[in-house]
């Protein structure tokens, strides 16, 4: 399992919960945690950089997007989990997006919440 933004709030968790249930995990991040993680293999680096994240994407069974886009990264969720996608198609490896509430807000002023791709706006 790879985790993009494995060490923010809800990667951080993602993270624990799955090297606790004793999966594997690489946790890719722009920071490194204070100290090592059993079962964790820590990444530096961007998510919105292709060539940084095939070599975690190459390995693993299952992908989670778990970004909250701010500082350097800044722009939409959409396009950084764009340039998250294409690389995990190309390795054939499931995406799964999890994170803070507000990323599931389709468009200004729509309700915060996304169940299907009829819900987002093209």
């Amino acid at each position: 399992m790879t985790v993009i933004g494995g060490t923010g709030y809800a990667g951080s968790a993602i993270v624990a919960e799955a090297a606790a249930r004793g999966h594997q995990v690489t946790a890719l991040s722009r920071s490194l945690p204070g100290a090592p993680i059993t079962n964790v293999t820590c990444v530096q680096g961007d998510a919105d950089d292709e060539a940084t994240l095939s070599a975690p994407l190459a390995g693993a069974d299952v992908v989670v997007g778990a970004l909250a886009p701010s500082g350097p990264p800044a722009g939409t969720s959409r396009d950084a989990y764009r340039g998250i996608a294409r690389p995990a198609d190309a390795a054939g490896v499931p995406l799964f997006v999890g994170g803070g509430y507000a990323s599931l807000r389709p468009a200004p002023g729509a309700d915060r919440c996304v169940t299907g791709p009829g819900d987002v706006p093209q």
